[in-house]
């Protein structure tokens, strides 16, 4: 009887292992077995014997042998594990800059041996959540390569990837001169009135024929697409209001910016392009200077206002 062997039985791929028996009185030597693909280093008579795994697992085997034959094998299962293999890389191979980041969404697919996924996307990417799961969630900024490889305790396998295109979307504010709304500018437009569609309104301005509140969906040529904050519009009231001569400048502004014109004491509000009111105060007849300082540069949305209507202009800040 050989005994027993020991050593691991679990192994990974290319790793050199060793399998030992206890001494067998009176063997002249030993015979081993061992799975395919797996390859003797050393020791292949002696009762210690040393193996580079291949890929496949199987049985170790050893039996005494002497003048007279050889003993019964002593047996060990061993199974053999390999890096993970990364097959494939599934997501949109098209995004929308600033796109929901829970939609722009990439997945690897490969074996079940994966310890820790391994990601690498480009330069002013934002990760969202976690790096190391089989899905990947992102803020894409610019187009580039996104790839993924998988690691466990074999060590580290392949890689997949693909390229992304990250296409820009348009965004703005809508202004008003004139009773005219306009847009921001991109490839195409759709205006809505309480949220509503307006048929046959896909132009770049649009001219309010009722009160409400006013939005427009812009898209690019790629399709990403943007909806505007509703801006309110009164028809009747407005039309007093317009006839105001308004003057703000200088535009773009730096410091400061003077509202000249001849209506009646009014609000004068500053809002950034996501509708955030930054600035308020109180303006009267003629001419007033405004600060800015603590606006950082961008595109602004000045709103004038009073009890006869409102009037809206767009502000430049550098």
């Amino acid at each position: 009887d050989a005994g027993y062997v020991t050593g691991d039985t679990i192994v990974c791929a290319g790793s050199t292992v060793v399998y030992v028996i206890d001494t067998v009185s009176g063997a002249a030597g030993y015979a081993w077995g061992y799975p395919n693909g797996w390859t003797v280093v050393s020791g292949q008579d002696s009762n210690s014997i040393q193996f580079t795994a291949g890929n496949s697992g199987g049985q170790v085997t050893v039996a005494a042998v002497n003048g007279c034959g050889q003993s019964l094998p002593a047996l060990l299962q061993v199974n053999v594990h390999t890096p993970p293999i990364i097959d494939s890389i599934s997501g949109p191979d098209t995004v929308c800059l600033a796109q929901d980041p829970l939609s722009i969404v990439f997945t690897a697919y490969g074996n079940n041996d994966v310890a820790r996924y391994l990601w690498n996307v480009p330069g002013g990417w934002n990760i969202q959540g976690s790096d190391s799961l089989a899905t990947l969630g992102v803020v894409a900024d610019t187009s580039g390569y996104i790839s993924v490889g998988a690691e466990n305790s074999c060590g580290t396998g392949n890689t997949a990837g693909m390229y992304v295109v990250v296409n820009r979307t348009p965004f703005g504010i809508i202004t008003e001169s004139n009773n005219v709304l306009t847009a921001p500018t991109a490839a195409s437009y759709q205006w809505y009135l309480n949220g509503q569609a307006i048929s046959g309104a896909n132009s770049l301005t649009y001219t309010p024929l009722q009160s409400g509140a006013y939005s427009v969906l812009v898209s690019s040529a790629e399709g990403c697409s943007y909806l505007t904050n509703a801006v309110s519009f009164t028809v009747n009231s407005i039309n007093s209001l317009a006839q105001t001569d308004l003057r703000i400048y200088p535009n773009p502004a730096a410091d400061l910016v003077v509202v000249e014109w001849n209506g009646r004491p009014a609000t004068f509000a500053v809002k950034d392009i996501c509708g955030r009111l930054v600035l308020k105060q109180n303006i009267q007849a003629q001419k007033t200077e405004i600060s800015l300082n603590g606006l950082s540069s961008g595109l602004y949305l000045v709103c004038i206002s009073n009890e006869t209507g409102e009037l809206r202009r767009e502000l430049v800040i550098q």
